[in-house]
């Protein structure tokens, strides 16, 4: 994912962007946390998944198991 698709999803309240699986872009988020990059590490995915996972619930038990793999 490009920083610019991050601060949108930020912008819009954390809003999943239409016609993407759950799954999908919770693993693309969560493999930006290996980056060196701490604007795209820290201050973009790590808030998304912050916000998606423990707020908003995204995905729950088996599914967020699976996506949490490495």
């Amino acid at each position: 994912m490009l920083k610019e698709e991050l601060r949108i999803i930020v912008g819009n309240n954390f809003t999943l962007p239409q016609g993407i699986d759950e799954n999908s872009i919770v693993q693309q988020v969560v493999d930006l946390l290996s980056s060196t990059d701490p604007e795209l590490r820290d201050k973009l995915a790590y808030r998304i998944l912050h916000n998606w996972l423990l707020e908003k619930k995204l995905l729950q038990d088996e599914k967020l198991n699976g996506s949490l793999i490495w």
